[in-house]
């Protein structure tokens, strides 16, 4: 029987919440907001400060910390000056305009939890068992109400409200424990072909389908699924899955109007995302200064926006990869795919054979490498993605070397990369 240290359990049920941005953009609860976006990146700032100050003294660091520390620092300077260059934006304006680059340090806070307490596949796997198992109860529940209460609702007075002709009023939830829950009661599917699982895993899949109705969601989804699959597969069941993804995607677009609206151009986000497009093209290709390092991002706190200067539609966060090399250029674009390379690299050494917990993770990771490119390289919920690489690092680096039978402490007076 497996060990189970309900104090681990506790402690990761609380931090989890936070650490993967569940409150990160989500306005409508004030307090939880702040501390979420504002104090508990700050706590895990100073936190990493003071980890950083101890690990000098004992001559020894976590792997990727220096590379962790130049993303965040090139990242945050170079759209502080851009900006300063461009738009004459004050420097401290735009250094504090990239607080959502601060979860970054949640990799070391995490990290140092993961390790000092020595906690198990089977302690994170119950953990997040938990927190997706209560998130989808209360989603489905808040859905449901907010659905038969429709009229009470507005985008105008509830950021989480959305509305546009064919989706309808649509209620908009910090979405990543549901996707987490939808890949990992696949992967147990896979692993046990339990019937239990798979109808979890159509429970998740459908809240996404029929309440959220984001489009690169539920494509990215089944292209991951895809990938999963076929590379698990014979060669007639890689054409069998190929087939079926074909089809799949074929009945989303003819049945599923909010999925082809997007291709008859009657779609507003669609639209909104080409509004956004020409101005990006126009202000990149005519400055190669623009080009290489971007504009940088204004804060409103300046009193001036990106949306007061290009229209208030405009948003590069909406248009992929373009949006970024619009703010950081394509030096930026090129720091930030070193942060997705380095991920790459580390879900490769998760083998088939693994556990259910950590498939998952690599399954979520490999659904951020498809999606980031049309969604945005600098995602929403960085945290969220800092986290689970967190999580394979302390499995690759740490994990499996305490667990085999072969593992030597490393001599001392020298770094140790962990």
């Amino acid at each position: 029987m497996v060990r189970l240290k309900i104090t681990n359990v506790l402690i990761l049920i609380t931090i989890f919440p936070f650490s993967f941005g569940l409150f990160f953009y989500f306005d409508d609860i004030n307090s939880l907001y702040i501390f979420s976006k504002i104090i508990y990146p700050l706590i895990a700032m100073i936190f990493t400060y003071m980890l950083i100050l101890a690990f000098m003294l004992k001559r020894k660091m976590y792997k990727y910390t220096l590379w962790i520390f130049f993303v965040f620092l090139f990242l945050v300077s170079l759209s502080a000056i851009r900006s300063n260059l461009v738009f004459d934006q004050n420097l401290f304006y735009g250094f504090i305009g990239q607080v959502k680059l601060l979860p970054f340090f949640f990799y070391f806070m995490l990290l140092y939890i993961l390790k000092s307490r020595n906690i198990t596949l089977h302690e994170i796997e119950r953990s997040f068992v938990i927190i997706i198992n209560m998130s989808v109860i209360i989603y489905y529940a808040i859905s449901i109400l907010f659905s038969m209460n429709i009229i009470n609702f507005s985008p105008e007075e509830y950021h989480f409200v959305s509305y546009d002709v064919n989706r309808g009023y649509r209620i908009i939830l910090p979405m990543f424990f549901i996707i987490f829950g939808t890949f990992y009661y696949f992967q147990k599917f896979l692993d046990t072909h339990k019937l239990i699982h798979l109808f979890l895993f159509t429970l998740f899949y459908f809240y996404i389908l029929y309440f959220i109705q984001v489009r690169f969601i539920i494509i990215g989804i089944l292209l991951t699924l895809f990938i999963v699959l076929f590379f698990r597969m014979s060669i007639f069941y890689k054409l069998l899955i190929l087939i079926i993804s074909v089809l799949a995607l074929l009945t989303l677009i003819t049945f599923v109007p909010y999925v082809s609206s997007a291709l008859d151009g009657s779609d507003s986000s669609v639209n909104l995302r080409l509004y956004t497009t020409l101005p990006i093209i126009v202000s990149t290709i005519s400055n190669v200064d623009n080009f290489l390092f971007g504009v940088g991002f204004l804060n409103k706190l300046s009193g001036v926006t990106l949306q007061d200067i290009y229209g208030e539609h405009f948003w590069p966060v909406d248009v992929g990869f373009l949006g970024v090399i619009f703010e950081l250029g394509l030096v930026g674009l090129l720091v930030i795919s070193s942060v997705y390379y380095i991920i790459y690299r580390e879900i490769k050494k998760v083998s088939n054979k693994d556990s259910t917990i950590v498939l998952t993770i690599k399954m979520y990771l490999i659904y951020i490498l498809i999606t980031c490119w049309w969604a945005s390289p600098i995602p929403f919920n960085i945290g969220g993605i800092i986290s689970l690489f967190t999580i394979i690092v302390y499995y690759n680096r740490y994990y499996l070397k305490c667990n085999s039978v072969n593992y030597q402490l490393k001599k001392k007076g020298k770094f140790e990369k962990i």
